[in-house]
This record gives C-alpha cells, structure tokens and sequence, in this order.
C-alpha cells in the first residue's frame, strides 16, 4: 500500500473513533423481543434495529482488514540494519505509525466500554436465518452476508481486537530480523522526548493548552511498541536485559498517567495485551508500577 494510500485510510479514524464513542445499542429493542416471542412487530423492529447497528460494525471490521495491509509496509520502513536513522529520516512514516497506535487504542478502549456491540451482533447472528426472508422493509433493502457475520463475529469478540489485528499482522514480519530492533528503538526514542518534555519549564502550561494530543501520540507509540516486542522478543520486554529501556518507560507513562494525561487504558494495555509482565524475570518495580497493590 502506498503512503497516499495510508494516510487516506487514516484520515477516516476521527470518524470511526467517533462513530464506536456514540454507539447507542439496541438492549431495549432486542429485550422487548425476548421477553414476546412471537410477536412480529417486536422482532422486526429489534431486528431492524442491530441491522443498523451491524452496518456501522462492518465499518470497524472492514477498517481492520485495512490496518492488516497497512501495516507490515509501515513497519518494515523502520525495522532496518539503522532503525535510529530510518526513523529520524521518516517523520511522515513514524506520524502514521503513531497515529495508528492512537487510534488502535482508543478504538479498543471504547469497544471495551461498549459490552452492547457483542450483545447486539450476538442478537443479530441468532435471529438472522430466521428473520432473513422476512418481507420487512430493512431486509428487502439488505439480507446480510453470513459468511462476513462469522469473520466479524470472530473479531469483535477479542476484548482488544485492533491490537490483535497488529499482533497478527506483525508475526508476518517476524523473519525481518530487525524488526525486534527497530519496534525497540522507536520505543527508546518516544521514552526519551516524553522524559524530555516532562523537564520543560512550561510543559503543564503545554498540556492545558492542549499540547496532550503530541503526548498522547508518543505515549500510544510508546505503548504499542512495548506490547509488540513483548510478542516477539522470546524472553519479553520486562526483564534487566531488554532490548527497550522498559523502566523509564514505565515510569514516564505512569507519570503521565497520574500527574498530566489520565490514560490508565494505556497501564492497562501493558498489564493484560502483553505476555511476560509476570515472568519470574520482569523487574521488581516495572512489575510493581503496573500492577500495584
């Protein structure tokens, strides 16, 4: 995919973030259907109503098909013999990339607070053979393809399902034997200009201003970037001999998270999307800061 092409795609998040912010699901429609069976009214009216609701889901889903292609090209372009140097000779990249990882984040956040997706796809997959031939207006309009409800089902039903979808995608990289390097060394590099502009004499002045949606892109890198290396590196992310400085990692984005930009989605994200926090190996207060008692 070409770089015009990403950006295109990108430049849809707002709306979709949008979009997943608003949902209104459909739990009074489908429980006025459950509690009268039989009654047609009922049922074409829940059923009419998760219809609607599963056109702005296929939204999301056929996003993350984009994301899947996306991404390998955007990562590689970094993950070279000099990742440091690519990276600083790619601003317009690592901006994708960052905003990306935004977007993956917040999109995950607010399908976590949304349980009524599951619960309306899953209304929506059970009364589709039965209500599909029915003669109502909507399924004249649309009769649903049952093949993309099982794909879609499948993704929705991941707690974090955009960052699966770079999870997976980034496997398909995993014989790059830079890529361990490069993930790493954009971590360090978004760890050290947070730490950067924490020393700012007007940084909280900053923030107020609204200065938090830079921070925000370099804290969601950061987090990101952590969480793939834990995928990828054998022995994780979290031990004395990381290939990322995980404790000034750690330690910046709780800082940010307590004292400037509360993002504890971002804690929470380290705590269950990765595999080694609680290896007997991750360091004592990298393990204590994210799961505190």
């Amino acid at each position: 995919m070409k770089r015009s092409e990403a950006s295109s795609h990108i430049s849809k998040t707002p709306d979709l973030l949008e979009y997943i912010s608003n949902y209104k699901g459909c739990e009074n429609f489908i429980r006025d259907a459950l509690s009268n069976p039989g009654n047609v009214e009922m049922e074409d009216t829940a059923f009419d109503a998760v219809s609607d609701v599963v056109e702005v889901l296929e939204k999301f889903y056929a996003f993350s098909l984009q994301i899947e292609v996306m991404w390998p090209n955007m990562v590689t372009a970094i993950c070279t013999e000099s990742p440091l140097e690519a990276i600083g000779n790619q601003p317009a990249i690592i901006k994708q990339v960052a905003e990306l990882f935004k977007f993956v984040f917040l999109f995950d956040n607010e399908k976590i607070m949304h349980p009524s997706i599951q619960n309306d796809f899953a209304y929506y997959r059970r009364v589709f053979h039965r209500m599909k031939n029915r003669k109502t207006k909507k399924n004249k309009k649309k009769k649903g393809d049952e093949e993309l409800a099982n794909k879609m089902s499948f993704f929705f039903a991941y707690p974090t399902p955009l960052m699966k979808v770079l999870i997976d995608s980034t496997s398909k990289m995993k014989e790059n034997p830079f890529l361990v390097s490069g993930l790493s060394t954009l971590a360090d590099a978004c760890t050290k200009t947070l730490i950067d502009l924490l020393a700012m004499d007007n940084f909280k002045e900053d923030i107020d201003n609204g200065f938090d949606h830079n921070a925000m892109l370099l804290l969601c890198t950061m987090t990101g970037c952590i969480i793939l290396v834990d995928h990828f590196e054998p022995n994780g992310v979290f031990h004395s001999k990381s290939t990322v400085q995980i404790r000034h990692a750690v330690d910046t984005l709780v800082t940010y998270s307590t004292e400037y930009i509360a993002k504890a989605f971002l804690i929470n994200s380290l705590r269950f999307t990765t595999l080694h926090l609680n290896d007997e190996q991750t360091i004592g207060p990298v393990k204590r800061a994210l799961n505190p008692q």
